[in-house]
């Protein structure tokens, strides 16, 4: 099998599809805040504003790589996705 070259091919890479599939139904599920279907600029702006307000752990506005990778709504879910964990 070739090296993947996104996501979804890493998660086929990996046996994950379904796990990936999952997390990414999730992940629109949360943008789309009114379940019509489409992720509006305000549902995907206030989307992000939430899921960067609690990574933010200290509180300082910003997001450092540690709270990035261990609590940005993303990352979390891609992760899980693609190792189980």
């Amino acid at each position: 099998m070739a090296m993947p070259s996104d996501m979804s091919d890493l998660a086929d890479y990996r046996d994950r599809t379904q796990g990936y599939e999952v997390a990414m139904s999730m992940l629109y599920a949360l943008f789309d805040g009114d379940g019509d279907g489409a992720v509006s600029r305000d549902e995907h702006r206030g989307a992000l504003q939430r899921a960067a307000a609690f990574a933010d752990a200290d509180g300082d506005g910003g997001m450092s790589r540690a709270e990035f990778l261990d609590r940005f709504v993303v990352s979390v879910a891609m992760r899980a996705a693609l190792t189980g964990r």
